[in-house]
């Protein structure tokens, strides 16, 4: 949870937001925390934050929510991201190199435009560096700024099986991260599709 000492709402309280981590626990993340804040002009605290300088005080409190990655898994991982629903995605990738497990990884990425990519050179460098794991993304709202190799629309079960190494999903785990209405059509479809709903964690931002 993510706050400002001086800053209340009408009511007197201070005003909190949750937000992703974007780093994992890693003895080299020890003295910093990334997080991925979208800046909204009208928002209620990201304008705020933008604001912020160097010796400001913030408070935060937490972790919370059970939206983990298991280290000990032997199971394929499918990450599936809406928006700034990167942000835990990036934790997962960065604890994945870390503790230098062998899984097979997926991360698809989606957002309106190109520019609304986030963390996609950084991406796109791990995935070249390192063949157990695939990144791809997907727009909504291509337009001129869509180029080859970028999907187009939403994600999709087909989507998700065109990028799967083995085209199965029954051996894999799947966290879905993004808007309430992404997160509900994809876990709908991983179910139908014969995927066991303790194998589809959700995180809605």
């Amino acid at each position: 949870m993510f706050a400002l000492p001086d800053m209340h709402n009408k009511s007197g309280f201070l005003v909190k937001k949750a937000y992703s981590v974007a780093t994992c626990c890693a003895k080299h993340y020890e003295d910093f925390i990334e997080f991925c804040i979208r800046y909204y002009e009208n928002g209620e605290l990201s304008p705020k934050l933008a604001q912020l300088k160097v010796g400001d005080t913030i408070l935060l409190d937490g972790p919370y929510g059970k939206f983990t990655l298991d280290p000990k898994t032997k199971r394929d991982i499918v990450l599936l991201a809406g928006g700034t629903g990167v942000a835990p995605m990036m934790g997962f990738i960065r604890q994945i190199l870390n503790e230098q497990m062998n899984n097979q990884i997926l991360l698809l990425c989606n957002a309106k435009t190109s520019k609304d990519l986030l963390y996609k050179t950084e991406l796109e460098e791990i995935s070249n560096d390192v063949p157990a794991i695939k990144v791809a993304f997907s727009l909504t709202q291509d337009g001129k700024e869509r180029k080859d190799g970028v999907e187009k629309g939403r994600i999709t079960l087909a989507m998700i099986k065109k990028y799967c190494k083995d085209n199965t999903l029954g051996n894999k785990e799947f966290y879905i991260c993004g808007p309430v209405e992404m997160i509900r059509e994809l876990k709908q479809e991983l179910l139908d599709a014969g995927v066991e709903k303790g194998l589809i964690k959700i995180d809605v931002w």
